[in-house]
């Protein structure tokens, strides 16, 4: 809904002086999360537009699945190549930009410290089951509706290399614009909002700000997601 609207209420005004706002969670955080201080026990109030997001995307799921294989197939020869398209126009996006080369830069060069840290190892045992969908219905689901003389053993070996494939695609696309933002702004990247939720809700809608006609995109990125 927010995507229609011109300009994109979560870009950066044009008069603004303060370039430090191209990646900024505030309106993400405080505008639509409408976060409180009280944590999750505060149940005083409530977010009228969270709820009416939440009902549309279960009518949504409901309306891809309710005829189990013969309607959800449908949604996903849209849905598949959606990613793969809005990421190749990304990426092509990005190497016009200044200072795409210092997040490829960032990406790439490894910090081997990181190896002894737990955290490192969490967040990327996270990532692998979240990316993969791991132990998730999903996987069973649509596996279940797989030829018995499909070759099992191809698949087994196809999905990991295409999320990982996927994955990498993804990370160089957006270093890109990561790169342009610290370029532009003069943040260093490790201060940058880019890791967890924000790195959904927060750079790539900022990323759609940069591109022609980014009402069109914000919507399509949306779409994706829901």
């Amino acid at each position: 809904m927010y995507s229609f609207q011109d300009p994109l209420p979560w870009a950066m005004a044009e008069d603004a002086t303060d370039k430090t706002s191209f990646i900024n969670n505030d309106y993400f955080i405080n505008t639509f999360l409408n976060r409180s201080d009280g944590g999750l026990f505060d149940i005083e109030s409530y977010s009228p537009t969270i709820m009416f997001s939440f009902l549309i995307v279960t009518l949504v799921t409901f309306g891809t699945i309710y005829k189990g294989i013969d309607s959800s197939k449908y949604v996903v020869y849209i849905m598949v190549p959606l990613p793969y398209i809005l990421m190749t126009i990304l990426f092509f996006k990005g190497l016009s930009l200044e200072g795409h080369s210092m997040g490829w830069a960032y990406l790439f060069k490894p910090d081997w410290s990181k190896l002894f840290t737990l955290q490192i190892w969490g967040d990327a045992a996270g990532q692998v089951l979240f990316s993969a969908g791991l132990a998730q219905n999903t996987i069973v689901k649509f596996a279940s509706h797989r030829n018995d003389k499909d070759p099992l053993f191809l698949s087994t070996v196809m999905i990991p290399i295409m999320n990982f494939a996927t994955s990498m695609f993804a990370a160089i696309t957006l270093f890109s614009f990561i790169g342009y933002a610290s370029f532009e702004t003069g943040i260093p990247i490790d201060d940058m909002p880019v890791h967890g939720m924000e790195l959904t809700f927060v750079v790539y809608p900022a990323l759609m700000t940069i591109l022609p006609f980014p009402q069109v995109w914000s919507v399509i990125f949306f779409l994706m997601l829901m």
